[in-house]
This record gives structure tokens, C-alpha cells and sequence, in this order.
């Protein structure tokens, strides 16, 4: 111990005295282990670390799947309870379902995200209150019925200042009271990893809590997301086994009229921890290509500093020569870590392997064989210098092979992005305001809330600079996907072929507040009423596929139990993604359909909508006291927001391969610098004997271009392999794009041509008289 003791004194004293390299290696290194542990960290928290509930590993989630559609959908609460009450392989069989909520703390209006649970849902976690208690299965049965709720710890610290007073006491969740009966403990932040939930109520007050008309009773209403635990002894695949034959039972018991028959399939729930399944998978592919991408940052920094090193250790070769006279020691370092430290033990790994990397070329170069005739040399043999230049060459060729292949990474990632930004929505972006208005957050009544809406509208148009405004349920590109069955006379679907098409509900100037064109007929306006002939618009897809080459102005359809006629056609536009194929989708009268409190309220300005976004604010807060601020986006910010699955991953590998390209010219200018101290006595003689600037120039050079070219060319062959991996997170650029290719090798050629020529001009300044006396 004591000699590991002395060895870490001398490496502390060896820095001290070199200040410089010791800042430049320890900044490189932090880059590095730095941006790995930043990307590890948040893997961890979103994937890797267990759920907080007794046994996870037993946990599963249940989704309702349908014949020839490999989606995972949520379930209704018929199937709920059916699977609950007939399955023989699960413990218990809970139910929840996430939405934002208002929760009156003691300041002010606030939004949450809320849970709606089933009574045994903490049950079936083994989740233990910290105060109080959970519900009991009464209060989950009858709707309305019990307005009781669990607050999370973070809630109760934060915003009810820790009260252990506060079970049995009043909280506005919606403006409608509800008893607090219990406080979970502080480490349980639900079964998202993404959604941490600051309230729980019993499903059965949906109702006062959901703007949306969700039923308890229909089978084919699919809104809740089911989790089960596994029966002592029961695996997984027997589970599913039969919760698949349970599926056939209840399908011919109540056969499907909306569509292919339903099943049932099972995943362990920490695949379902990110909002979906879909969800999970895409998050874990993206992350593993920026665990990927850091990694690669942090091996060119060992190769920058292994190459310091190995420039250090010249002047060290004959100190090394006697310390290994000495016999070798090893002494384990044992490390009781708990796993709850998993970002914690994940960087003091990464430091060793780093460590380990950047350590070990210098040390193979110190025990090379005549090491210990360094104690009577002046300056290293011939041979040992061409291989300490072929190392040092190779770990240069190495960082600018990995920085093309993050240069190329990041190139395809923003070519996609670029492709998609250019794709047209099917709207104006430009001078609009998007504004959310959620009612629900409020107990309004139908006639109260249709009124409020009518009243913000009529109140937003007269503002000044306001073109139009309207309002509506969903948005292009937005999070709620609507969709509406529906049947057309005279058209027989294809087999499998499912009815259901993109929809939403809007109210009138809805298609000139988004700068929607409108290519026949109307649109949505005041002649739109409750008692008036219910209307729709289409959309140029919806059109061409159920009235070919027919005037669809007049057409009827059927949806939602009403007979709709067809008064207008718009342009084809993006609903769910930007990178979508056309598909069908039709808009019904906010007028027409059932009483909806979560709107979107859309507003066209004249010139920048910032102006008006105070002036609707104070319009809200007028109307609606009681009501948290919403967040109010130009319609350019929400549009943004909607291609962040793109954008996020672009923007941070980009940043990653420019500070990858960073090191690696660092490295090149490194290598090329010390080559010219190296043979500056050489150099001093060239130039007394007559040598001129250029011929010194394009010797010292050389080294340079060849490695650069070298390493260009072997990151353009390990570029191209990896690609082709990343085909399926593309859009509108071909894996192998030429443009990308071209512009990231020849661009680094250039940076590294120009790292190079810094130190070689120099050198061709050398004073022959100064180098001739050099050592």
C-alpha cells in the first residue's frame, strides 16, 4: 500500500510540474467521461433503473392487440375487469390511465399530471403509503361516487409544505373537491419513467377529472392501460398463453363491430416504462446510438492524451529505465458499491477504461526491448523514434476515422431533418398563435362551457391585429390522433381493412385561422349549428379514395351515429408526422358533436403573433380565475416541437461530432507540432545547406497528408457500414447520401490539412544557427 501511496505522490508531483499538459489532458478526458456519464445518466433514469414497486421483474403490462395490426393499444374497462376477475395466472390486475389535472395548492391554479387508478392498483404494485392510506376497492366501483386522492410525496413536500395534517383534508383537483386519504412513499414516482404523477384518484371520477367522454361500460373504448402481476411460478409466455385463449373466449362472446377480432398480448413492464411500447423501443434505438456516439468522443480523447503521453515520455525515458528495475506490485482495489449507484459505478468504470486506454500505448512503449540503454543515450535510437512516430500516426489515424463517422452520423441525421422541415404541413405556420384551453381543469357544465369558449372567441377576434381565430380538438401534428369510424354507401372495404379514419372537430374559421386551403365547396362557419343539417369538410385523400373521379360535394357518410354531407374539400395535409404518406380525414362542426373541454384556440395575427399573446392571456384569466396559465406557441414553435423526435437526436449527436472533430484536430495538430520539435536540428541543417521554404514545407508536411488521407479513408469504409444501421431513423436522405459523404470527408481533410500546416509553416522559420545547437 505504501508504494501505491508513493506512486500516487509522483504522478501528483509529475503533473504539478508539467501545469500545461496537465490541463489539456484532464479537460480532454472530462470532455469525454463527461459526455458519456451525462448520456448514461439519463438511459438510467428512463430505462435502466428498476421500477419503483415490490417485485418489478414479476410486473407486466397487458395491451389489446387486433388481428393483422402488430400495435400495442390500450384497453377498455369491460376487458379490464373481465381480465381481472377470469384469468388464472395473475396475483391481481390493476388499471390507470395519465392526464394533466389542476390541483389548487395554497398559491395558485396549478398543472399536474394526474392518474386515474383502479382501487387496487397500489395493491398490485406493493406500494406502501407514507401517511395515511390507499384505496380501498368500494371507492373504485361506483362512478362519482368517492372523491378521495393520494398525493405524491413531492406534492405533499412542495406544495402542501410537508403537512401531516393533511389526510382527511380538502384539495381542488378540477375545482372539484376531493379528501386527501394518503401520501405515497417518497421513492415512488409511478410506472413512467418519463410521467411522474402528483396526484392519484379512483378511476370511477373520470368524469370529474377527464375532459374527454370516457365510458366505463363500452367494450369498444379503449383508454386504460392495464398492469398485472404474475402468480408465483408463472412465467411470462404461460401468461400469455392464456390471457390469449381468455381473448378468444371473450371475442366470441362479444364479437367485434368496429373492426378485427381482439387478443391480448403481455410485456414485462420496464419495456413499457416511456409513455407506449413504440415509445420505448424508439427511445432505447436512439439512445443506443448516442451511447454510440459518446463513446466514440471519449476514445478520440484517450487517443489525444495517450499521444501526449507518448510525447512526455521522451523526456522520461531514462527515469522510466530505472523505476523498472523495481519488481511489480499489485494491489486490488475492492469496491462495495450499492446498485442504486449505477451512474456512479458506470463513470468510475469509464474513468478506468479511459485510463486504461490512454495509458497503455505510452507504458508498451516503455518496455520495448533496449529501454535500459536509454541510461547511456542522449537521444532514442532511430528505430525506437519510427515507433513512437507509427503509434503516435496510428492513434491520429484512429480519431479521424471515428470523427468522420460522426460527422457523417450527424450530416444524415440533419439532411433528414432538413427533408423534413421542407415537407409542407398542409398549413401556414407563419403569424399564428396556438393557445391550449382545457376546461376540464374547471367543473363547466356543458351549457357554461360552450359559453366560455364562444365568449374567448368572439372576445380574441376583436383584438387588435387578429385576423381570425377559431377553435378546435385536436391539431395537425399534435398528440391526440383522432380517429372516427365510418361507413359509405357504396363502398365495400377491402378485406382487413379497417374503417377508421384521421378526424377532428373544429369550430368555424378553423381553416382560415391555419391557413388551410380550401379547394371546393365551404368550410366550417356560423351556418353550422346544433339544429342544422350536420356537415363535414374532407380532405383531398378522403375524397379520391371513396368517390373517385365524382364530385364529392353532397356525398354523405356515416360516423358517430350521424349521417354527415360533405360541403367542402381541403388540401391534403400532415396529421400524425411529418414524413406520413396522404391519408383520408374529414373535420365535423365543434357545433354538431358532443361537448368537449379540452380545446385548442387558434389565432391568425396580421403581423407577429408575440403581440397578442399577453392580451389573450389577461382574455383567460378574465374568464376562466380559476384556471392555470396555459402555454401559449407561435404555430412555428409547435410545428418545431412536433419533429423534435428528429431534431433532438440531430442536434445532439451534431454537437457530439463537433466536439469529436475538436479533439481529433487537437490530436493532428499535437502530433505534427511535436514531429517538428523533433526534427528541428535536422530541419536547422536542411535549411543551412540551402533547402527553401517550400521544399521544407512539403517535408514536413507529408506525414501530415498521409495520415490525414489514411484516416479519411478508413472512416469513409467504417461510414458506410454503419449507415446502413440507420436507415430506419431517416427520412428523405438514402443511408449512403453522396452530398453528406462529400461534404464531411473533404471537410475534415480540409481542418486537417490546416492543423497540420500551422506547425510545418512553422518550422520552415527555424534558424539554422539556433538548430544546429539544438538538442
Amino acid at each position: 500500500m505504501s508504494s501505491l501511496i508513493q506512486d500516487l505522490k509522483y504522478g501528483l508531483r509529475q503533473l504539478g510540474r508539467s501545469p500545461g499538459f496537465a490541463a489539456v489532458a484532464i479537460v480532454t478526458l472530462a470532455l469525454g467521461i463527461g459526455a458519456n456519464t451525462a448520456i448514461f445518466t439519463v438511459v438510467n433514469s428512463l430505462l435502466f433503473r428498476p421500477l419503483p414497486v415490490e417485485q418489478p421483474s414479476r410486473l407486466v403490462a397487458v395491451f389489446t392487440t387486433h388481428k393483422g395490426d402488430d400495435t400495442f393499444n390500450p384497453s377498455s374497462y369491460p376487458d379490464y375487469s373481465d381480465l381481472r376477475d377470469r384469468n388464472r395466472v395473475f396475483s391481481g390486475v390493476a388499471a390507470h390511465f395519465y392526464w394533466p389535472m389542476n390541483l389548487k395548492t395554497s398559491e395558485r391554479p396549478k398543472a399536474v399530471m394526474g392518474e386515474a387508478v383502479t382501487g387496487n392498483y397500489f395493491d398490485v404494485l406493493g406500494v406502501r403509503p407514507f401517511l395515511g392510506r390507499t384505496f380501498l376497492p368500494e371507492e373504485a366501483r361506483n362512478p362519482g361516487g368517492h372523491a378521495v386522492a393520494v398525493l405524491s410525496y413531492r406534492t405533499w413536500e412542495q406544495d402542501f409544505n410537508s403537512d401531516r395534517e393533511i389526510i382527511g383534508k380538502k384539495v381542488l383537483v378540477n375545482d372539484f373537491p376531493f379528501t386527501v386519504i394518503g401520501v405515497t412513499p417518497r421513492d415512488f414516482t409511478g410506472l413512467n419513467s418519463a410521467i411522474v404523477p402528483a396526484v392519484w384518484v379512483p378511476v370511477t371520477m373520470i368524469r370529474r377529472v377527464i375532459p374527454y367522454p370516457i365510458s366505463l361500460t363500452d367494450r369498444y373504448d379503449p383508454w386504460l392501460l392495464i398492469v398485472a402481476r404474475l402468480k408465483p411460478g408463472v412465467s411470462l409466455a404461460e401468461a400469455g398463453a392464456a390471457i390469449k385463449v381468455l381473448a378468444a373466449n371473450l371475442d366470441k362472446e362479444y364479437p367485434s363491430t368496429v373492426g378485427p377480432a381482439k387478443s391480448f398480448s403481455l410485456v414485462q413492464s420496464n419495456r413499457n416504462r416511456i409513455g407506449t411500447l413504440s415509445t420505448t423501443d424508439g427511445v432505447q434505438r436512439v439512445f443506443a446510438l448516442l451511447m454510440m456516439v459518446v463513446g466514440v468522443v471519449l476514445l478520440i480523447a484517450c487517443f489525444n492524451v495517450a499521444n501526449l503521453q507518448l510525447t512526455r515520455a521522451t523526456g522520461r525515458r531514462r527515469e522510466i529505465a530505472l523505476r523498472t528495475l523495481q519488481p511489480p506490485s499489485l494491489f486490488p482495489v475492492e469496491l462495495n458499491l450499492s446498485p442504486d449507484w449505477q451512474v456512479f459505478l458506470y463513470t468510475l468504470l469509464l474513468s478506468v477504461v479511459a485510463g486504461i486506454l490512454f495509458g497503455l500505448s505510452p507504458a508498451l512503449q516503455s518496455i520495448q526491448p533496449g529501454q535500459f540503454a536509454a541510461l547511456k543515450e542522449q537521444t532514442p535510437t532511430l528505430g525506437q523514434s519510427r515507433r513512437k512516430r507509427r503509434t503516435q500516426d496510428a492513434l491520429v489515424v484512429a480519431q479521424i476515422a471515428l470523427s468522420l463517422v460522426l460527422l457523417v452520423t450527424a450530416g444524415l441525421f440533419a439532411r433528414s431533418l432538413q427533408h423534413t422541415l421542407r415537407v409542407n404541413p398542409g398549413f401556414d405556420p407563419r403569424n399564428a398563435l396556438v393557445v391550449p384551453v382545457d376546461l376540464g381543469f374547471g367543473q363547466y357544465p356543458e351549457s357554461e362551457g360552450r359559453e366560455f369558449e364562444q365568449n374567448l372567441v368572439n372576445r380574441v377576434r376583436t383584438l387588435p391585429g387578429v385576423k381570425s381565430a377559431a377553435l378546435a380538438v385536436d391539431m395537425p401534428l399534435g398528440q391526440l390522433h383522432l380517429h372516427g369510424l365510418v361507413s359509405i354507401d357504396g363502398y365495400v372495404p377491402a378485406p382487413g381493412e379497417q374503417m377508421v379514419l384521421r378526424r377532428n372537430v373544429v369550430g368555424s374559421e378553423y381553416f382560415q385561422a391555419m391557413g388551410i386551403p380550401i379547394l371546393q365547396g365551404r368550410g366550417i362557419d356560423n351556418r353550422d349549428t346544433k339544429d342544422s343539417r350536420p356537415v363535414a369538410v374532407i380532405n383531398q385523400a378522403m375524397a379520391e379514395r371513396y368517390w373517385p373521379g365524382r364530385d364529392p360535394i353532397g356525398e354523405k357518410f356515416e360516423s358517430s351515429g350521424k349521417t354527415w354531407a360533405v360541403v367542402g374539400v381541403i388540401k391534403d395535409g400532415k396529421y400524425d408526422a411529418l414524413n406520413e404518406a396522404s391519408q383520408p380525414y374529414f373535420c365535423l362542426p365543434l357545433s354538431q358533436t358532443d361537448y368537449v373541454k379540452r380545446l385548442y384556440l387558434v389565432v391568425r395575427t396580421l403581423g407577429n403573433p408575440r403581440a397578442a399573446m399577453m392580451p389573450i392571456l389577461q382574455i383567460l384569466r378574465e374568464l376562466g380565475p380559476n384556471l392555470p396559465s396555459p402555454r401559449l406557441l407561435t404555430l412555428n414553435q409547435f410545428l418545431e416541437e412536433s419533429v423534435q423526435g428528429t431534431a433532438g437526436p440531430a442536434q445532439v449527436v451534431g454537437a457530439f461530432a463537433l466536439l469529436a472533430l475538436a479533439l481529433a484536430l487537437v490530436g493532428v495538430y499535437g502530433v505534427m507540432s511535436y514531429s517538428v520539435s523533433q526534427r528541428t536540428h535536422e530541419l536547422g541543417i536542411r535549411i543551412a545547406l540551402g533547402a527553401n521554404r517550400n521544399q521544407v514545407l512539403s517535408l514536413v508536411l507529408r506525414r501530415g497528408v498521409v495520415v490525414s488521407l489514411l484516416g479519411v479513408g478508413i472512416g469513409l469504409v467504417a461510414a458506410l457500414a454503419l449507415s446502413r444501421a440507420l436507415a430506419g431513423l431517416l427520412y428523405g436522405v438514402k443511408p449512403m447520401d453522396a452530398i453528406t459523404f462529400s461534404f464531411a470527408s473533404l471537410g475534415l481533410l480540409l481542418l486537417a490539412l490546416i492543423a497540420c500546416y500551422i506547425p510545418a509553416s512553422r518550422a520552415t522559420k527555424v534558424d539554422p544557427m539556433e538548430a544546429l545547437r539544438y538538442e
